[in-house]
C-alpha cells in the first residue's frame, strides 16, 4: 500500500507533487491547504483525509482539527520536559515551525491550555 503524505500546499500544487503522489492508495495532508480545489485534485488521484492547518480558515471549518489538538498537546509535555523545539520536531516527526510555534505561543501565555493554543493559530 501507498500512501502519499503531504503539507503546507499553501494554494500551490506542484506538477511534480502530482507525478509523485500517482499510484498511491491514500493520500494524507497536514494542513495549509488554502482552499478546496487543492483536495479536489488530490481526490483525483486516491481517497484524502485532510486536517485543517492554521492557514486554513472560513472554508475549511468542515475539517478536522482533532489531531492537531493531540500535536499541541504532545509539543507542550515535551516543552515541559525541557526538551528543543529540534528534539520535539525529531523526535515526533513534526515539521520543526508548528512546533516552534506552538512553544513560542505556550511559553509568552502561561496557563494557555491546548484550546487556548489552538485559538491563537486560528484554528
Amino acid at each position: 500500500m501507498k500512501i502519499g503524505i503531504l503539507s503546507d500546499t499553501h494554494d500551490l500544487l506542484r506538477t511534480e507533487v502530482l507525478e509523485h503522489l500517482q499510484g498511491s492508495d491514500h493520500i494524507l495532508h497536514c494542513g495549509d491547504i488554502s482552499r478546496q480545489e487543492i483536495l479536489d485534485r488530490l481526490e483525483a488521484i486516491a481517497p484524502v483525509k485532510a486536517v485543517r492547518g492554521n492557514g486554513d480558515k472560513e472554508w475549511a471549518k468542515h475539517l478536522p482539527v482533532s489531531d492537531m489538538k493531540s500535536v499541541i498537546k504532545t509539543v507542550v509535555a515535551e516543552t515541559r520536559k525541557n526538551r528543543s523545539v529540534e528534539d520535539i520536531a525529531r523526535k515526533h516527526r513534526l515539521e520543526p515551525s508548528l512546533v516552534e510555534q506552538v512553544v513560542r505561543l505556550y511559553v509568552t501565555h502561561p496557563g494557555v491550555d491546548e484550546d487556548g493554543i489552538m485559538t491563537k493559530m486560528g484554528l
